[in-house]
Protein backbone atom coordinates (compact mmCIF):
# COMPACT_ATOMS: atom_id res chain seq x y z
CA UNK A 1 0.00 0.00 0.00
CA UNK A 2 1.60 3.23 -1.06
CA UNK A 3 0.81 6.73 0.07
CA UNK A 4 -0.01 8.75 -3.03
CA UNK A 5 1.28 12.00 -1.53
CA UNK A 6 4.86 10.66 -1.39
CA UNK A 7 5.53 9.02 -4.72
CA UNK A 8 8.85 8.96 -6.46
CA UNK A 9 8.21 11.52 -9.17
CA UNK A 10 10.35 12.70 -12.03
CA UNK A 11 11.32 16.32 -12.52
CA UNK A 12 11.94 18.03 -15.86
CA UNK A 13 15.44 16.52 -16.21
CA UNK A 14 14.02 12.96 -15.90
CA UNK A 15 15.71 12.56 -12.49
CA UNK A 16 13.94 10.95 -9.56
CA UNK A 17 12.63 13.36 -6.95
CA UNK A 18 12.57 11.94 -3.41
CA UNK A 19 10.07 14.08 -1.61
CA UNK A 20 10.41 12.79 1.97
CA UNK A 21 14.19 13.19 2.22
CA UNK A 22 14.03 16.67 0.71
CA UNK A 23 11.12 17.52 3.00
CA UNK A 24 13.15 16.48 6.05
CA UNK A 25 16.09 18.56 4.79
CA UNK A 26 13.87 21.60 4.31
CA UNK A 27 12.30 21.21 7.77
CA UNK A 28 15.69 20.83 9.42
CA UNK A 29 15.08 17.30 10.67
CA UNK A 30 18.44 16.08 9.33
CA UNK A 31 20.50 18.60 11.32
CA UNK A 32 22.74 17.37 14.12
CA UNK A 33 25.40 19.15 16.15
CA UNK A 34 27.24 15.95 17.12
CA UNK A 35 28.35 14.90 13.65
CA UNK A 36 31.03 15.79 11.12
CA UNK A 37 28.47 15.51 8.30
CA UNK A 38 26.05 18.25 7.37
CA UNK A 39 22.37 17.82 6.56
CA UNK A 40 23.22 18.21 2.87
CA UNK A 41 25.76 15.35 3.13
CA UNK A 42 23.12 13.14 4.70
CA UNK A 43 20.61 14.03 2.01
CA UNK A 44 23.14 13.32 -0.72
CA UNK A 45 23.93 9.93 0.84
CA UNK A 46 20.22 9.10 1.01
CA UNK A 47 19.69 10.06 -2.62
CA UNK A 48 22.75 8.07 -3.71
CA UNK A 49 21.47 4.98 -1.87
CA UNK A 50 18.05 5.34 -3.51
CA UNK A 51 19.62 5.81 -6.95
CA UNK A 52 21.76 2.70 -6.45
CA UNK A 53 18.66 0.73 -5.49
CA UNK A 54 16.48 1.91 -8.36
CA UNK A 55 19.24 1.65 -10.96
CA UNK A 56 20.40 -1.74 -9.74
CA UNK A 57 17.28 -3.66 -8.90
CA UNK A 58 13.66 -3.72 -9.88
CA UNK A 59 13.58 -3.84 -13.68
CA UNK A 60 17.12 -2.95 -14.55
CA UNK A 61 18.60 -6.42 -14.13
CA UNK A 62 15.99 -8.40 -16.03
CA UNK A 63 15.40 -5.90 -18.81
CA UNK A 64 16.64 -6.40 -22.32
CA UNK A 65 19.01 -3.85 -23.78
CA UNK A 66 17.88 -3.60 -27.38
CA UNK A 67 20.81 -1.38 -28.33
CA UNK A 68 23.20 -4.35 -28.14
CA UNK A 69 23.55 -6.41 -31.29
CA UNK A 70 22.51 -10.02 -30.81
CA UNK A 71 24.30 -12.46 -33.09
CA UNK A 72 21.81 -15.29 -32.71
CA UNK A 73 18.74 -13.00 -32.71
CA UNK A 74 17.71 -14.23 -29.28
CA UNK A 75 16.01 -12.12 -26.65
CA UNK A 76 18.03 -13.35 -23.68
CA UNK A 77 17.74 -11.13 -20.66
CA UNK A 78 21.04 -9.47 -19.94
CA UNK A 79 21.82 -6.99 -17.23
CA UNK A 80 21.95 -3.41 -18.39
CA UNK A 81 25.27 -1.64 -18.28
CA UNK A 82 25.97 -0.50 -14.75
CA UNK A 83 23.08 -2.37 -13.12
CA UNK A 84 25.34 -4.92 -11.45
CA UNK A 85 27.64 -2.14 -10.23
CA UNK A 86 24.70 -0.32 -8.61
CA UNK A 87 23.43 -3.59 -7.12
CA UNK A 88 26.77 -4.33 -5.50
CA UNK A 89 27.09 -0.76 -4.26
CA UNK A 90 23.61 -0.87 -2.70
CA UNK A 91 24.26 -4.25 -1.06
CA UNK A 92 27.62 -3.04 0.28
CA UNK A 93 26.10 0.18 1.62
CA UNK A 94 23.26 -1.65 3.40
CA UNK A 95 25.77 -4.16 4.75
CA UNK A 96 27.87 -1.31 6.13
CA UNK A 97 24.90 0.02 8.12
CA UNK A 98 24.39 -1.46 11.59
CA UNK A 99 21.17 -3.48 11.82
CA UNK A 100 19.33 -1.02 14.05
CA UNK A 101 19.45 1.68 11.34
CA UNK A 102 18.57 -0.38 8.27
CA UNK A 103 14.79 -0.38 8.63
CA UNK A 104 14.35 3.36 9.12
CA UNK A 105 16.87 4.21 6.37
CA UNK A 106 15.16 1.84 3.95
CA UNK A 107 11.72 3.21 4.85
CA UNK A 108 12.69 6.83 4.23
CA UNK A 109 15.24 6.49 1.41
CA UNK A 110 13.91 3.57 -0.63
CA UNK A 111 10.20 3.39 0.15
CA UNK A 112 9.91 7.19 0.39
CA UNK A 113 7.68 7.06 3.50
CA UNK A 114 7.55 9.58 6.29
CA UNK A 115 8.34 8.51 9.86
CA UNK A 116 5.11 8.22 11.85
CA UNK A 117 3.94 6.58 15.06
CA UNK A 118 0.61 4.88 15.72
CA UNK A 119 0.70 5.53 19.46
CA UNK A 120 -2.33 7.37 20.87
CA UNK A 121 -0.40 9.30 23.50
CA UNK A 122 0.92 12.50 21.92
CA UNK A 123 4.00 12.67 24.16
CA UNK A 124 4.95 9.07 23.50
CA UNK A 125 4.31 9.53 19.77
CA UNK A 126 6.63 12.57 19.71
CA UNK A 127 9.32 10.60 21.56
CA UNK A 128 9.08 7.65 19.17
CA UNK A 129 9.26 9.89 16.10
CA UNK A 130 12.17 11.81 17.62
CA UNK A 131 14.15 8.63 18.31
CA UNK A 132 13.43 7.22 14.85
CA UNK A 133 14.63 10.46 13.27
CA UNK A 134 17.80 10.24 15.36
CA UNK A 135 18.28 6.70 14.03
CA UNK A 136 17.78 8.04 10.52
CA UNK A 137 20.42 10.73 11.09
CA UNK A 138 22.90 8.20 12.50
CA UNK A 139 22.20 5.78 9.66
CA UNK A 140 22.72 8.50 7.06
CA UNK A 141 25.99 9.40 8.78
CA UNK A 142 27.13 5.79 8.29
CA UNK A 143 26.08 5.98 4.63
CA UNK A 144 27.92 9.26 4.07
CA UNK A 145 31.00 7.74 5.68
CA UNK A 146 30.66 4.64 3.48
CA UNK A 147 30.44 6.64 0.26
CA UNK A 148 33.31 8.85 1.35
CA UNK A 149 35.51 5.82 2.05
CA UNK A 150 34.65 4.37 -1.34
CA UNK A 151 35.53 7.77 -2.86
CA UNK A 152 32.16 7.99 -4.55
CA UNK A 153 30.98 11.51 -5.23
CA UNK A 154 27.61 12.28 -3.71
Amino acid sequence: MTDSSYKVVYNSNNKRDYQVVKYYLKRGDLNSENSVFSAEDRTAAALKLADDFYLGFPGAVRSTDFSKVKVDSSLKFQPRDGALYHQQLYISAMGYLPREYRDVVRMVCIENKEIKSCDKSSLRRKNIVFHLKQKLIDGLDYLAEFYRRKKIEL
